[in-house]
């Protein structure tokens, strides 16, 4: 439960203060008298608090506004590769080949070689503790042989979540047309939460270690 409750709170607060130069408000529960008060409070635009196990909405405030999520988009491009993971389509050691699209990716990258393998595992370290954009390509076109048909599973995917005002344009979050809400996000940590996704790479491993 505490694993459950700390991801969520991580991720909800990632968008806020990514999309805000002020720090998120972290006021203590006692001083308001109820969720409403408390998220009223708050100074960031879109809150959602959600619990994981229950799939319910405990409070927002314009949580159904939309805004360009940037490189949250990759939480849906971990989920999708999560699923064809389980599905038996790739594994954790399955190693994927560097194409030339991959490799042309700007902003944040880890440099992978147009013709470079790297394993399936490695990759979602590089997407979700560097944030990287060539890593985020590698996995699409490596579980679907090309980022578009990639990026239409992750739209049925959002569709099939729930997430009503969420459309994903790419699978890196570079194009602005990566669009959702603190809602629809809330909902996507919920499902990365209840499925373990990070638990079941060497990367939770590793955490779990320590």
């Amino acid at each position: 439960m505490k694993k459950r409750i700390i991801c969520l709170i991580l991720v909800l607060i990632m968008p806020l203060s990514f999309l805000t130069e002020e720090p998120v408000n972290a006021a203590k529960e006692d001083d308001y008298k109820d969720i409403t008060e408390l998220l009223d409070s708050c100074k960031e635009e879109s809150i959602a608090v959600y619990e994981a196990n229950t799939k319910t909405f405990i409070g927002s405030k314009n949580g159904d506004k939309k805004r360009y999520i940037s490189h949250l988009t990759k939480l849906m491009t971990a989920l999708i590769a999560y699923d064809h993971i389980k599905s038996g389509k790739i594994s954790y050691d399955t190693k994927l080949k560097t194409s030339e699209h991959a490799n042309s990716m700007q902003g944040v990258q880890i440099w992978l070689d147009i013709g470079e393998e790297i394993t399936v595992d490695e990759l979602i370290k590089a997407i979700t503790i560097s944030n990287a954009n060539d890593a985020a390509v590698v996995l699409a076109e490596g579980c679907c042989g090309s980022e578009s048909k990639f990026v239409g599973l992750m739209n049925k995917k959002a569709k099939a979540l729930g997430m009503k005002d969420t459309s994903f344009a790419d699978s890196t979050g570079i194009d602005e047309k990566n669009i959702s809400t603190a809602n629809d996000m809330a909902i996507l940590a919920g499902e990365l939460a209840n499925n373990n996704v990070f638990d079941d790479t060497n990367l939770g491993k590793n955490f779990k270690e320590k």
